[in-house]
Protein backbone atom coordinates (compact mmCIF):
# COMPACT_ATOMS: atom_id res chain seq x y z
CA UNK A 1 0.00 0.00 0.00
CA UNK A 2 1.64 3.51 -0.90
CA UNK A 3 1.46 6.05 1.09
CA UNK A 4 -1.37 8.21 -0.26
CA UNK A 5 -3.56 5.14 -0.67
CA UNK A 6 -2.61 4.65 2.82
CA UNK A 7 -3.72 8.46 3.70
CA UNK A 8 -7.13 7.68 1.44
CA UNK A 9 -8.07 5.03 3.62
CA UNK A 10 -7.19 5.98 7.30
CA UNK A 11 -9.44 9.22 6.26
CA UNK A 12 -11.91 7.45 4.66
CA UNK A 13 -15.85 8.73 6.40
CA UNK A 14 -17.24 5.27 6.25
CA UNK A 15 -18.98 3.29 9.34
CA UNK A 16 -16.78 0.30 9.26
CA UNK A 17 -13.05 3.02 9.68
CA UNK A 18 -12.80 3.25 13.50
CA UNK A 19 -9.97 4.83 13.26
CA UNK A 20 -11.16 7.61 11.87
CA UNK A 21 -13.56 8.33 14.33
CA UNK A 22 -10.95 8.03 17.32
CA UNK A 23 -8.92 10.51 15.14
CA UNK A 24 -11.52 13.31 14.99
CA UNK A 25 -11.81 12.95 19.00
CA UNK A 26 -7.94 13.38 19.36
CA UNK A 27 -8.18 16.34 16.58
CA UNK A 28 -10.85 17.84 17.95
CA UNK A 29 -9.47 18.53 21.42
CA UNK A 30 -5.72 19.49 19.92
CA UNK A 31 -7.78 22.27 17.87
CA UNK A 32 -9.01 23.94 21.01
CA UNK A 33 -5.57 24.23 22.38
CA UNK A 34 -4.31 25.43 18.94
CA UNK A 35 -6.82 28.07 18.91
CA UNK A 36 -5.90 29.21 22.26
CA UNK A 37 -2.19 29.33 21.61
CA UNK A 38 -2.88 31.41 18.91
CA UNK A 39 -4.76 33.89 20.21
CA UNK A 40 -1.69 34.25 23.08
CA UNK A 41 0.79 34.74 20.41
CA UNK A 42 -0.96 36.83 18.35
CA UNK A 43 -1.84 39.55 21.53
CA UNK A 44 2.04 39.17 21.87
CA UNK A 45 3.56 39.70 18.83
CA UNK A 46 0.86 43.08 18.88
CA UNK A 47 1.95 44.17 22.35
CA UNK A 48 5.60 43.49 23.08
CA UNK A 49 8.67 45.62 21.44
CA UNK A 50 8.91 45.75 17.72
CA UNK A 51 6.68 45.85 14.64
CA UNK A 52 4.54 42.58 14.30
CA UNK A 53 4.92 40.96 11.23
CA UNK A 54 1.34 39.10 10.15
CA UNK A 55 2.31 37.60 6.95
CA UNK A 56 -0.19 37.80 4.27
CA UNK A 57 -3.27 35.12 4.92
CA UNK A 58 -2.93 34.47 8.82
CA UNK A 59 -5.20 36.80 9.47
CA UNK A 60 -7.22 33.71 9.76
CA UNK A 61 -6.24 30.09 11.00
CA UNK A 62 -3.26 29.25 8.90
CA UNK A 63 -2.34 25.57 9.19
CA UNK A 64 -0.02 25.39 5.95
CA UNK A 65 3.46 23.99 6.59
CA UNK A 66 6.76 26.98 5.85
CA UNK A 67 7.87 27.98 2.35
CA UNK A 68 6.76 26.99 -0.08
CA UNK A 69 3.58 25.37 0.73
CA UNK A 70 2.42 28.69 2.55
CA UNK A 71 3.01 30.54 -0.94
CA UNK A 72 -0.73 30.52 -2.32
CA UNK A 73 -3.62 32.64 -3.28
CA UNK A 74 -5.31 34.64 -0.25
CA UNK A 75 -8.92 34.85 -0.06
CA UNK A 76 -8.70 38.73 0.52
CA UNK A 77 -12.57 38.71 -0.50
CA UNK A 78 -13.26 36.35 2.52
CA UNK A 79 -11.17 38.11 4.87
CA UNK A 80 -13.15 41.67 4.02
CA UNK A 81 -15.85 40.45 4.57
CA UNK A 82 -15.58 39.03 8.06
CA UNK A 83 -14.03 42.04 8.83
CA UNK A 84 -17.22 43.75 7.83
CA UNK A 85 -19.43 41.54 9.37
CA UNK A 86 -17.07 41.99 12.21
CA UNK A 87 -17.04 45.79 12.84
CA UNK A 88 -20.85 45.82 11.80
CA UNK A 89 -21.91 43.08 14.81
CA UNK A 90 -19.67 45.11 17.23
CA UNK A 91 -21.32 48.49 16.75
CA UNK A 92 -24.79 46.83 17.15
CA UNK A 93 -23.63 44.13 20.00
CA UNK A 94 -20.68 43.77 21.49
CA UNK A 95 -21.60 40.86 23.93
CA UNK A 96 -23.30 38.93 21.21
CA UNK A 97 -20.30 38.73 18.58
CA UNK A 98 -17.56 37.92 21.48
CA UNK A 99 -20.60 34.92 22.37
CA UNK A 100 -20.69 34.28 18.85
CA UNK A 101 -16.53 34.33 18.13
CA UNK A 102 -15.40 32.57 21.58
CA UNK A 103 -18.40 29.74 20.71
CA UNK A 104 -17.59 29.22 16.42
CA UNK A 105 -14.18 29.93 16.57
CA UNK A 106 -13.21 27.32 14.20
CA UNK A 107 -13.49 29.83 10.72
CA UNK A 108 -10.48 32.36 12.42
CA UNK A 109 -12.90 35.28 12.78
CA UNK A 110 -12.10 35.02 16.35
CA UNK A 111 -8.66 35.79 16.08
CA UNK A 112 -9.04 38.73 12.69
CA UNK A 113 -11.38 40.77 15.77
CA UNK A 114 -8.09 40.74 18.01
CA UNK A 115 -6.23 41.31 15.23
CA UNK A 116 -8.91 44.25 14.44
CA UNK A 117 -9.34 45.44 17.86
CA UNK A 118 -5.46 45.74 18.88
CA UNK A 119 -4.21 47.43 15.47
CA UNK A 120 -6.61 50.11 16.11
CA UNK A 121 -5.54 50.86 19.69
CA UNK A 122 -1.60 50.68 17.74
CA UNK A 123 -3.34 53.44 15.71
CA UNK A 124 -4.68 55.44 18.48
CA UNK A 125 -1.18 55.46 20.61
CA UNK A 126 1.59 54.81 18.18
CA UNK A 127 4.11 56.55 20.91
CA UNK A 128 3.03 54.02 23.66
CA UNK A 129 3.76 50.68 20.71
CA UNK A 130 6.89 52.44 19.67
CA UNK A 131 8.73 54.23 22.47
CA UNK A 132 6.76 52.81 25.17
CA UNK A 133 8.29 51.45 27.98
CA UNK A 134 7.83 47.29 28.45
CA UNK A 135 6.98 46.32 32.39
CA UNK A 136 6.63 42.70 33.46
CA UNK A 137 4.06 42.20 36.12
CA UNK A 138 4.22 40.07 38.71
CA UNK A 139 1.57 37.01 38.60
CA UNK A 140 0.61 35.24 42.48
CA UNK A 141 -1.72 33.02 42.77
CA UNK A 142 -2.77 29.49 42.01
CA UNK A 143 -2.11 29.99 38.49
CA UNK A 144 0.47 31.98 38.72
CA UNK A 145 2.35 30.07 35.75
CA UNK A 146 -0.18 29.97 33.55
CA UNK A 147 0.06 33.72 32.62
CA UNK A 148 2.49 36.64 31.29
CA UNK A 149 1.49 39.95 32.03
CA UNK A 150 3.32 42.91 31.35
CA UNK A 151 2.66 46.63 31.06
CA UNK A 152 4.13 49.31 27.93
CA UNK A 153 3.97 52.73 29.31
CA UNK A 154 4.78 56.05 28.84
CA UNK A 155 4.68 59.38 30.66
CA UNK A 156 1.00 59.93 28.97
CA UNK A 157 -0.13 56.51 28.85
CA UNK A 158 -0.44 52.61 29.62
CA UNK A 159 -1.59 49.53 28.59
CA UNK A 160 -1.66 46.54 30.29
CA UNK A 161 -1.64 42.59 28.19
CA UNK A 162 -2.57 39.70 30.03
CA UNK A 163 -1.39 35.91 28.06
CA UNK A 164 -2.43 33.14 29.72
CA UNK A 165 -0.52 30.23 28.54
CA UNK A 166 0.26 26.54 28.97
CA UNK A 167 -3.59 25.37 28.36
CA UNK A 168 -3.56 21.86 28.76
CA UNK A 169 -3.29 21.88 32.48
CA UNK A 170 -5.58 24.91 32.91
CA UNK A 171 -8.85 23.82 31.05
CA UNK A 172 -10.32 20.50 29.58
CA UNK A 173 -11.23 21.04 25.75
CA UNK A 174 -13.34 22.99 24.89
CA UNK A 175 -13.30 25.10 27.79
CA UNK A 176 -12.47 28.63 27.64
CA UNK A 177 -10.26 29.74 30.61
CA UNK A 178 -12.79 32.89 31.92
CA UNK A 179 -13.76 33.80 34.89
CA UNK A 180 -13.15 32.45 38.69
CA UNK A 181 -13.73 28.94 38.27
CA UNK A 182 -11.15 28.55 36.32
CA UNK A 183 -8.14 31.56 37.69
CA UNK A 184 -9.36 31.32 41.03
CA UNK A 185 -7.06 33.96 42.71
CA UNK A 186 -4.67 34.74 40.64
CA UNK A 187 -3.90 38.11 40.52
CA UNK A 188 -1.38 40.64 38.54
CA UNK A 189 0.71 43.54 41.07
CA UNK A 190 -0.39 46.49 39.33
CA UNK A 191 1.71 48.35 42.18
CA UNK A 192 4.43 49.95 39.61
CA UNK A 193 1.28 51.19 37.46
CA UNK A 194 -0.27 54.40 38.08
CA UNK A 195 -3.85 54.35 39.58
CA UNK A 196 -7.00 54.62 37.52
CA UNK A 197 -9.59 53.01 35.31
CA UNK A 198 -8.95 50.24 32.64
CA UNK A 199 -10.95 49.73 29.66
CA UNK A 200 -11.16 46.51 27.81
CA UNK A 201 -9.73 46.79 24.12
CA UNK A 202 -11.66 43.82 23.50
CA UNK A 203 -15.22 43.82 25.69
CA UNK A 204 -14.77 47.59 26.35
CA UNK A 205 -15.47 47.18 29.91
CA UNK A 206 -14.38 49.55 32.57
CA UNK A 207 -12.63 48.73 35.43
CA UNK A 208 -11.24 50.46 38.97
CA UNK A 209 -8.34 48.47 39.88
CA UNK A 210 -6.36 49.76 43.00
CA UNK A 211 -2.44 47.91 43.51
CA UNK A 212 -3.86 44.38 42.34
CA UNK A 213 -6.16 42.95 39.43
CA UNK A 214 -7.84 39.81 39.13
CA UNK A 215 -7.41 38.13 36.74
CA UNK A 216 -10.49 36.45 36.87
CA UNK A 217 -12.44 39.82 36.46
CA UNK A 218 -9.57 41.01 33.28
CA UNK A 219 -10.64 37.78 31.87
CA UNK A 220 -14.63 37.22 32.89
CA UNK A 221 -15.49 37.25 29.18
CA UNK A 222 -12.60 37.05 26.67
CA UNK A 223 -9.71 34.56 27.04
CA UNK A 224 -6.84 37.57 26.86
CA UNK A 225 -6.83 41.00 27.56
CA UNK A 226 -5.15 44.39 26.47
CA UNK A 227 -6.31 47.25 29.11
CA UNK A 228 -5.21 50.97 28.78
CA UNK A 229 -5.67 53.32 31.11
CA UNK A 230 -8.74 55.50 30.90
CA UNK A 231 -8.11 59.56 31.31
Amino acid sequence: MGFLSFAEQSLNPVPENVFLGDFLAFQREIAHYGILNSLSQTLLKLTVPGVPDIYQGTELWDLSFVDLDNRRPVDYDLRAQYLKQIREQQALDLPGLIHDLLTNPEGGRLKLFILERSLHLRKRYPDLFENGEYTPLRVSGKHRNHLVAFARRTETACLIALVPRRFVPLVSAPIMPLGNLVWEDTAVDLSSLPRGAWRSAFDRSVSEHGLELRVATALETFPIALLTLTT
